[in-house]
């Protein structure tokens, strides 16, 4: 039964400042998603627990038997009005998983990791990127694969410590894509198939979850670049050819911002000021002229009417879809793009059939809140089930709950099962 779906696409802007480890060399650009909700700490560990489950690579568990859970409260609307969907609750100190004393070594690594995705989260909401329940959906289930997944040197140790710094990293690495802390050199050279920075000794992979890539030399700033044979350095990216600084993101409002590129913090929008100029402003209200700009420029469950560019609150169910991105159905209703014209239809609440949208990667598809669409399989279904996810030490075992990628349902508890056994999914098919 399939339960996760990574969604890099949609969060890459809030994870590319995303650096594991506390090691000696790293590449800023692991994007470790998001999924679920905040992770209570881990008693035995000093971090949250989740785990993960054997060969069930991303978007593939989800059965009471070798699922995953989420943890955490949900949140708000992520940037450009997608809402959360933290399902599942926290998980307990130190999960149920975990006998008295120091925890085994494959729940160290689980934990460690997901206490590193929960502060990170935490921090990226706090400086205005997106929602930690929107973060914590995509990164959670990568636990630990994309931080001690084969080739890797990080330690336990070491990740739990990244985890504390991002409790108080500043609002500016999300903005220049500095790290907070590194990665410990991969065992990976350059050329080396890989999934994840941490595999590779130059900290650098083409790669991402499902997706295989290779380890690549990591350049100097201003060095002669080719998109996917070569990376650059920390805070610059591959523009025309060169390693140039990247773009600045999660802009506080009244910041100088690029209109051409969505970079204000995710309850603001790039508009032209009064003087001309444009800065971050909030997101306009409806019934507001909009310019109908790739970026959201209206508030959450508002879209820019292309006829007459205003911004117009979305449809209800029954209605027409009101765009062709989030925010063309209102908050109790999901667009269904399987007919022509696409038609907002109600949500759907626990335990209900539900389908997923072939062309937007959402895994809530159209169930109601913080409920998960679980398909039996492939990426894309009409036939799901509404479910709730569980975290690490939660009950698991119902027809309505699954388990977080990472752990699996024993004995009626949601428990660490190891690697999920992403990188050989991805690269040894």
């Amino acid at each position: 039964m399939r339960a996760w779906r990574c969604r890099s696409l949609l969060v890459a802007g809030v994870t590319l400042a995303v650096v594991a480890g506390c090691g000696e060399s790293s590449h800023d650009g692991e994007n470790p998603g998001t999924g679920g909700s905040s992770a209570a700490s881990g008693a035995a560990s000093g971090s949250a627990g989740q785990a993960t489950g054997v060969g069930g690579g991303a978007g593939k568990a989800g059965a009471p038997t070798g699922g995953s859970a989420g943890s955490g409260t949900g949140g708000t609307g992520g940037t450009g009005g997608v809402p959360a969907g933290g399902g599942g609750s926290s998980s307990g100190a130190g999960g149920s998983s975990a006998a008295a004393g120091a925890p085994d070594q494959a729940t160290a690594e689980y934990r460690a990791c997901a206490a590193y995705v929960e502060a990170r989260c935490q921090r990226a909401a706090e400086c205005g990127s997106y929602s930690v329940g929107f973060c914590m959906e995509d990164g959670l289930p990568l636990c630990p694969d994309f931080l001690f997944g084969p080739g890797s040197n990080n330690t336990p140790e070491h990740i739990r410590e990244c985890a504390v710094d991002w409790q108080s990293a500043s609002c500016t690495v999300l903005q220049t894509f500095i790290p907070v802390c590194v990665y410990a050199p991969g065992q990976y050279e350059d050329g080396h198939t890989c999934t994840s920075d941490s595999q590779c000794q130059s900290g650098a992979c083409s790669g991402y979850s499902e997706l295989c890539g290779t380890c690549l030399p990591v350049l100097v700033a201003g060095a002669s670049c080719t998109a996917g044979a070569s990376a650059c350095p920390d805070g610059y990216d591959c523009i025309d050819d060169v390693c140039a600084p990247r773009r600045p993101t999660a802009l506080p409002p009244g910041t100088a911002c690029d209109i051409d590129y969505a970079n204000c913090q995710s309850a603001y929008v790039c508009r032209a000021s009064d003087t001309g100029e444009p800065t971050c402003q909030p997101r306009l209200e409806a019934g507001a002229p909009c310019a109908g700009n790739a970026a959201p420029e209206c508030s959450l469950y508002h879209y820019c009417e292309p006829g007459t560019h205003v911004c117009t609150p979305s449809p209800p169910a029954g209605m027409p879809c009101g765009a062709s991105g989030i925010g063309d159905c209102d908050a109790q209703s999901y667009c269904d793009r399987s007919v022509t014209p696409s038609v907002c239809v109600a949500r759907v609440g626990l335990g209900e059939t539900c389908f997923d949208d072939p062309d937007i990667t959402d895994v809530h598809g159209n169930c109601e809140g913080a409920l998960f669409c679980v398909c039996a399989a492939g990426e894309d279904c009409t036939d799901g089930s509404c479910m709730l996810r569980a975290a690490e030490g939660e009950a698991c075992g119902n027809t309505t709950t699954f388990c977080v990628p990472g752990t699996e349902c024993r004995d009626g508890t949601c428990a660490v099962s190891g690697l999920q056994g992403l990188y050989a999914d991805a690269c040894n098919r």
